[in-house]
């Protein structure tokens, strides 16, 4: 059998999450180093945990509502309605009765 090095690459959702653990750590280096490594870690990746799903959370519904958007469209032509007939007032009436 050969060895061969082969690369995994992230999910979306991983790649998503990791972005924004960086993008926190790097902002609160100096928290870091008052609240202690392994707490501020912790506390790092609930809160990238809590960002990321707010991010999947809205990708998910702007791409549904695309795709609905997309089967109605794909649906038969509707078709064109006609005008509700005119309900006949009473004067109009009583004038054609009269002649």
């Amino acid at each position: 059998m050969s060895n061969t090095n082969t690369v995994k690459k992230a999910s979306p959702a991983k790649a998503i999450l990791n972005g924004i653990t960086n993008k926190i750590e790097t902002a609160l280096a100096d928290l870091k180093q008052e609240m202690g490594e392994k707490r501020f870690n912790k506390a790092v990746k609930k809160a990238g945990k809590l960002f990321a799903a707010g991010v999947k959370k809205s990708k998910v519904k702007k791409t549904a509502k695309k795709s609905v958007k997309k089967a109605e469209a794909k649906k038969a032509p509707a078709k064109r309605k006609t005008p509700a007939k005119k309900a006949k007032s009473a004067n109009a009436k009583a004038a054609k009765q009269a002649s």
